[in-house]
C-alpha cells in the first residue's frame, strides 16, 4: 500500500456490486454509483469531488456499501465540521440497521454541527452514547461527585476551622508576650518617673544653696559648708543623672507605644476569630475525622463507577462498526483504535500527505481517498529547502493522479464526479470553465428546476458585479502585514448586505444564517467588513465575513466575494497565479464556488484591468466574462443609502464622505477644531510648509487637553527636527516609523480619515480621503497602528509614538524586522545615531 500511495505501484482496480440496499432509494447518479462500486472492488482509490457534485454523499454510501460488505470503517477528514457533516450523511444511511441504537456508528471526538447533535447525538456521538447506555450510573455518578464535593468542602471549612484555632494559639501566645514586655516597660517607666521627681528636688535644693551661697561672705560660707562652685558641680552632676532618667522615661513611654501598636491588631483578630469560631477543637477534630471517613467512602464508590464506566465505554467503543473522527485525533496515542478494515480519507487534498500516510497504514485492505485538489492546498510554513515543497505535495500530487488529469488522462483508481447539485447554472458555468476544464461540471436537473429565488434587492439573476472604479477606491497595508485592506469596499460591501437584510433576505439571531456570507481573500478586510456590521447590525453579523480560507467547505445562498484590491497595494501572489492548480487558483477556486443561488463580486476593474500588475488571466477572463453577463447595479440608486445630510462638499455615500485634495483641507479643520479627546495623524510623507498650516490647530487642541499623537517618517520628506522640537515642546506626541504605509487620521475615536492623500505634505494633486463616522472602524484603525512596542515604552511614549532618545532626548524611529513567531522591534535615533532593541 505504501508504494501505491506514493504512485511507485499501481492499485489494484476493480469494480463490485454493492448490497441492494446501498442504491435502495438512493438518489445518486451515474458517477456516483460508479465511485461506490469502484471502491468495493479496489484496494485504493480516488475520490474527485469539486464543490456541490455531492462528494460527501458519495462518501456515505461507500461507507455503507463496505459496512454492509462485513468491513470495519474508519472516516476521517480534516476538522470537527467537516466530520460531523459527513457523519450525518453516514447516519442517514444507517439509521434503519438493526444495531444502529447499539453504537454500530460512533462519531469520535468532540461534536461541534448542531444538526448531528440533535438527530444522532445520543446514537453515534461517543460520550452521548456512553451516557444513554449508563443510565442511572451516570445519574448515580453524577449525585457521588457532587456530594463527593459538598464533603470535600465542608471537610476544608473544618480544617480552616482548626487552622483558625491554631493561629488563636499564636494569637495568645504573642498576646501574652506583648503583656510581658509591657509590664516590664512599665515598671522601668515608673523608676524612671520617680529618680526624675527626687534629682529634680534635689537639683532645686541645690539652686536654693548656690543662691544663698552667693550672698555670704567668705567666712560664713566656710562655717556653713556653703561654697558656690562645689554646688554648682553637685547640681550640674544632678542635672546630666536627671537628662539620662528622663531619656529612659521616653524610651519606656516608646516601647509601650510599639507594645500597644502591635497588641492592638492582634487583640482585634482573636475576638474577631471567637466571634468566628462556631465550637471548640476538640469538636472540630472529631468532625474531620468523620468527613475524612466519608470523603473516603465516597472516593471508593466514585473508583468503582468510574471503573465500571470505563469497562462500559470499552464495550461500546468494541462494538463500533464504522467510526467518524478527525485525522488529527486519529494519529494521536489516546486514539482507542488501531485497525479497520476500510480507511476513508475525506478532504485529504487539504491534509499534509505523511499525515495521509500515516492515516492510510490503519487500513487492513483498502483506502478511498477523497477531496478537491483544485481547492485550498495544506498550510505549510516551512521553506522549500526545508522540505516545504513535498510538504505542500497533497495525496493526489504524490500519486500522480493531478498530473494526469492534467495531461488529459482518468486514471483507472480515479473516480470523479462532474454533477453538481450546488450553483446555479451561470456561477457553475464559470467556475467549471475557469477552474474544470478537463472535468467540465455540469448542474443537475434538481438545480435547473429549482423555482426562481424572492426578488432580491440588487436585481433579478445569478450574477452581480459591483465595479468600485468611479469611486476612486484605495487599500491599504496593514502595518507589518502582507494582507490588505479597503475602506471604501467595506462600506460598499456593509451597504449591500444592510439593503439585503431590510429586504427580508437574512434571518434574524437566534435563527442559523444559511443567506448570505461576505468573503475576501484577505483576513484584514474579512475583520474590518465583520467590525462594521456588527456596529450596524448587531449580532445579526455574527459568522457573515470571513476570510476565503476560513469559508472552505461552506455555502450559502448569496454570497459576496470582496477582491479588496484597489490602487495603492500591490495585488500579491494570490492575484498573480498563472495555473488554477496554484495556491491562488486553488483559493479562488473556493471563493467564487461558494455561492448557491446568487454570486456577487465587488472589484476595482480599473486597477484590475490596468496592466501595470501581472494580475492572473485566468481571474482577468472571469472578470471579463461577469463585465458581460453578469447584472451591474448603479452604484448610487442599489448599493448606497440616500446621503445622510453632512454639511460638507463631497460626495457622500451614507456615513462615508468622498474628498479630492481641493476640498479635503477645509472639512480637516473644521474636524481638528471640534476634537475634544484625541487626534491621531499618519502621513509617510510631511513637509514644512504643509505641517505649519495646521501646527496652530495642532497646538490649540493640546492646548485644550487633546492627546494629539503625528506618526511619520520616511527618509524623503520627513518631518523638519525643527518641527518635531516644537512639536514636542507643546505636549504633542510624535512617531516615527520605517516604511510606513498608511495615510490616515482619526480624531475622538470616531472619525477616520482615510486614503491616499499625504496630509501632511500633499497639495496640488488629485488623491482622495474619505470621511467616516464610524467607531468600529475607528477601533479597527487605531489598533492597526498601535507600536506594538513593550509595555514599558507604551506606558512612556504612548500607544503610537517614538520613545525618547535617552542621549539626546529625539524622537527614535522604529523599525520592525520580520519574524513568524513575533515581531522583532528596534528604535534608532535620526540624531545621535543611538539604537536599542525593544522586543
Amino acid at each position: 500500500m505504501a508504494l501505491k500511495l506514493l504512485g511507485r505501484a499501481r492499485p489494484h482496480v476493480g469494480r463490485a456490486e454493492p448490497h441492494p440496499a446501498v442504491f435502495d432509494a438512493a438518489p445518486l447518479n451515474d458517477e456516483q454509483k460508479d465511485a461506490v462500486r469502484l471502491s468495493l472492488g479496489s484496494d485504493l482509490i480516488y475520490l474527485w469531488g469539486p464543490p456541490g457534485t455531492g462528494k460527501t454523499t458519495t462518501l456515505a454510501h461507500i461507507v455503507e456499501a463496505h459496512y454492509r460488505a462485513g468491513r470495519s470503517v474508519l472516516v476521517l477528514s480534516n476538522t470537527n465540521i467537516a466530520v460531523d457533516t459527513a457523519a450525518e450523511k453516514i447516519a442517514e444511511r444507517l439509521r434503519g440497521e438493526r444495531n444502529f441504537h447499539d453504537a454500530l456508528f460512533l462519531r469520535w471526538g468532540i461534536a461541534v454541527k448542531p444538526e448531528l447533535i440533535e438527530r444522532f447525538g445520543d446514537k453515534v456521538v461517543f460520550e452521548l452514547v456512553v451516557e444513554r447506555f449508563a443510565g442511572s450510573l451516570h445519574d448515580e455518578l453524577r449525585s457521588l461527585k457532587a456530594e463527593l464535593q459538598k464533603t470535600a468542602e465542608a471537610l476544608a471549612g473544618e480544617k480552616s476551622l482548626l487552622a483558625r484555632w491554631d493561629r488563636l494559639a499564636e494569637i495568645r501566645t504573642a498576646l501574652a508576650a506583648l503583656r510581658r514586655r509591657r509590664a516590664e516597660a512599665e515598671k522601668h517607666r515608673a523608676a524612671a518617673e520617680t529618680a526624675i521627681l527626687r534629682i529634680e528636688e534635689k537639683i532645686a535644693s541645690l539652686r536654693a544653696d548656690e543662691k544663698e551661697a552667693s550672698a555670704l561672705s567668705l567666712v560664713d560660707r566656710a562655717i556653713r559648708g556653703l561654697f558656690p562652685n562645689l554646688l554648682r558641680k553637685r547640681r550640674e552632676s544632678l542635672e546630666r543623672e536627671l537628662l539620662r532618667e528622663r531619656d529612659k522615661l521616653s524610651r519606656a513611654s516608646f516601647v509601650i507605644g510599639e507594645i500597644d501598636a502591635e497588641t492592638e491588631p492582634l487583640a482585634a483578630e482573636e475576638s474577631e476569630i471567637l466571634r468566628k469560631i462556631p465550637h471548640s477543637v476538640e469538636i472540630a477534630k472529631k468532625k474531620i475525622a468523620e468527613l475524612e471517613q466519608k470523603s473516603d467512602s465516597l472516593s471508593r464508590k466514585i473508583r468503582a463507577l468510574d471503573a465500571e464506566l470505563a469497562g462500559l465505554r470499552e464495550k461500546i467503543r468494541q462494538k463500533a462498526r464504522v467510526v467518524a473522527a478527525t485525522a488529527h485525533q486519529a494519529h494521536f496515542k489516546s486514539f482507542p483504535f488501531e485497525r479497520f478494515d476500510v480507511v476513508v480519507i475525506d478532504e485529504a487534498s487539504m491534509l499534509i500527505f505523511p499525515i495521509v500516510f500515516l492515516l492510510a497504514s490503519m487500513a487492513g485492505c483498502k483506502v478511498v481517498i477523497a477531496g478537491d485538489f483544485r481547492q485550498l492546498p495544506p498550510i505549510v510554513h516551512l521553506p522549500p529547502r526545508m522540505g516545504g515543497d513535498f510538504l505542500g505535495m497533497d495525496a493526489f500530487r504524490v500519486a500522480g493522479v493531478q498530473k494526469a488529469v492534467e495531461r488529459g488522462e482518468t486514471p483507472p483508481s480515479l473516480a470523479a464526479l462532474r454533477v453538481q447539485y450546488r450553483m446555479d447554472e451561470p456561477i457553475c458555468r464559470i467556475v467549471s470553465e475557469a477552474f474544470y476544464p478537463d472535468l467540465a461540471l455540469v448542474p443537475h436537473e434538481s438545480v435547473k428546476s429549482r423555482p426562481a429565488p424572492d426578488p432580491f434587492p440588487l436585481g433579478e439573476g445569478s450574477l452581480f458585479l459591483v465595479n468600485t472604479s468611479p469611486l476612486r477606491p484605495w487599500a491599504s497595508y496593514p502595518p507589518y502585514s502582507s494582507s490588505r485592506y479597503n475602506v471604501l469596499h467595506a462600506i460598499v460591501v456593509r451597504n449591500m448586505v444592510e439593503s439585503i437584510a431590510e429586504a427580508g433576505f437574512l434571518p434574524s439571531p437566534p435563527d442559523p444564517n444559511d443567506a448570505l456570507a461576505v468573503v475576501s481573500p484577505f483576513r484584514e478586510q474579512a475583520e474590518l467588513i465583520s467590525a462594521v456590521l456588527e456596529e450596524s447590525l448587531g449580532a445579526g453579523a455574527n459568522g457573515i465575513a470571513s476570510s476565503v480560507h476560513s469559508f472552505q467547505g461552506n455555502e450559502k445562498d448569496t454570497v459576496i466575494l470582496d477582491l479588496t484590491l484597489a490602487s495603492g497595494c500591490a495585488p500579491g501572489r494570490f492575484f498573480t497565479f498563472d495555473s488554477r492548480d496554484s495556491q491562488g487558483g486553488r483559493l479562488f477556486n473556493v471563493a467564487f464556488s461558494r455561492a448557491r443561488r446568487r454570486l456577487v463580486v465587488v472589484a476595482d476593474l480599473d486597477y484590475m484591468f490596468s496592466g501595470r500588475y501581472p494580475i492572473s488571466p485566468i481571474l482577468l477572463d472571469i472578470l471579463r466574462r461577469l463585465r458581460t453577463e453578469a447584472l451591474s447595479p448603479p452604484l448610487r440608486d442599489v448599493l448606497l443609502p440616500s446621503p445622510s445630510g453632512l454639511p460638507l462638499p463631497s460626495d457622500v455615500l451614507g456615513d462615508i464622505a468622498i474628498f479630492g485634495a481641493g476640498t479635503f483641507y477645509p472639512a480637516f479643520r473644521d474636524d481638528l477644531d471640534s476634537a475634544a479627546k484625541s487626534i491621531l495623524i499618519v502621513s509617510p510623507y510631511a513637509t514644512e510648509s504643509r505641517l505649519s498650516s495646521l501646527m496652530d490647530r495642532l497646538v490649540a487642541a493640546a492646548r485644550r487637553g487633546v492627546e494629539v499623537s503625528i506618526v511619520s517618517g520616511n527618509r524623503f520628506r520627513a518631518l523638519p527636527p525643527r518641527q518635531i522640537e516644537t512639536l514636542l515642546h507643546h505636549g504633542i506626541k510624535v512617531g516615527l516609523r520605517e516604511k510606513l504605509h498608511q495615510k490616515l487620521a482619526v480624531i475622538d475615536g470616531r472619525i477616520v480619515w482615510h486614503g491616499s492623500l499625504n496630509i501632511l505634505s500633499h497639495r496640488g494633486t488629485e488623491e482622495s480621503m474619505l470621511r467616516i463616522s464610524s467607531r468600529a472602524f475607528a477601533a479597527r484603525v487605531l489598533k492597526f497602528m498601535k507600536t506594538g512596542a513593550p509595555a514599558e515604552i507604551v506606558e512612556a511614549a504612548g500607544p503610537f509614538a517614538s520613545p525618547l532618545c535617552p542621549k539626546c532626548g529625539f524622537p527614535m524611529k522604529m523599525s520592525v524586522a520580520p519574524s513568524k513567531k513575533k515581531k522583532k522591534i528596534s528604535f534608532a535615533c535620526p540624531r545621535c545615531r543611538f539604537a536599542m532593541a525593544a522586543g
